[in-house]
């Protein structure tokens, strides 16, 4: 339940507001009434809604949404594009300060995490690329490539688990472009924007409640449907939006031709829509040394 008196407490003074919080928390229908009171416009920061077609899996804003309230950073992307944070950082950064020159407050709104923190500089590092290096460095196991970290970077190899295979590649990308320790590249992290965060953080049992309620209206929203439609019409199954949560699950039995009932599909993105609120969650811990909080709601 969203509490009058936070609603009270913006205004148009407020310039940048972000509503973070679990999936399924209410964030959507939170950042609509914060956008309408204070005379803000919202700008997207879930990875999936940044994506053309990719519509009911991602719990869209309706058109009705989209008349009252103007949206950025949604359909930007068609799923053969390149999206990372530190694209959606440029490109959400460019968004918020065109708001800012007409005095107009941004209110942020989704489920990417590490997106939100990209556009905030909260613990965020440039860190440089290379992928002919990377293309490279796919071909090691990685029982290998910890083997070179634990040599280049060892401080960075204690810090993770010797199966994480995606960050040990990157730990080993970044040391080998730069010649620098991972540590030594982010002993000095920016300082994030100052920012208003309004957090949605239901009890767990009605969290799990709307989890069930969402992922059942999914479906009968038609999501299989546009999933074959999607694969149909060429989008590659391995592509960003369509390995999330729902796209993935359902795109895995087309693709397998074997689709199991609707209630054994549904329990399985719901078994999985709750492991990702679960991680969600553990960055709401981090936060909160960092950031005005609003309210917890």
């Amino acid at each position: 339940m969203i509490g009058n008196k936070t609603l009270a407490g913006l205004g148009p003074d407020d310039k940048l507001i972000a509503i973070y919080g679990p999936t399924a928390s209410g964030k959507s229908d939170l950042a609509m009434k914060v956008a309408q009171q204070i005379g803000g416009e919202i700008v997207n920061y879930d990875s999936v809604q940044l994506y053309k077609n990719f519509n009911i899996g991602s719990a869209k804003p309706t058109t009705e949404d989209l008349s009252k309230v103007k949206h950025h950073l949604i359909d930007v992307v068609d799923s053969k594009q390149d999206m990372d944070a530190a694209i959606y950082r440029e490109v959400s950064r460019g968004v918020h300060q065109q708001l800012q020159q007409s005095s107009t407050p941004s209110v942020f709104v989704g489920g990417t995490g590490l997106y939100l923190r990209a556009f905030l500089g909260h613990k965020w590092h440039e860190l440089p690329s290379d992928q002919t290096l990377r293309n490279e460095l796919e071909v090691l196991s990685t029982p290998e490539a910890y083997e070179f970290l634990l040599k280049e970077d060892p401080v960075r190899a204690a810090e993770l688990k010797p199966q994480d295979r995606f960050r040990i590649l990157r730990a080993l990308e970044i040391v080998r472009i730069t010649g620098k320790s991972f540590s030594e590249l982010t002993s000095k992290p920016e300082k994030p924007l100052k920012v208003k965060i309004l957090l949605c953080n239901p009890e767990r049992e009605l969290l799990l409640k709307r989890i069930e309620v969402r992922t059942k209206s999914m479906l009968d929203a038609g999501l299989v449907d546009e999933v074959k439609g999607l694969l149909d019409g060429g989008c590659s199954p391995d592509c960003l939006p369509m390995r999330s949560i729902g796209y993935h699950q359902v795109s895995k039995y087309l693709l397998s031709g074997n689709m199991p009932s609707t209630s054994v599909l549904k329990e399985e993105i719901v078994i999985a829509t709750r492991q990702y609120a679960k991680r969600q969650r553990t960055w709401i811990n981090q936060i909160k040394d960092d950031f005005e909080i609003l309210q917890v709601v």
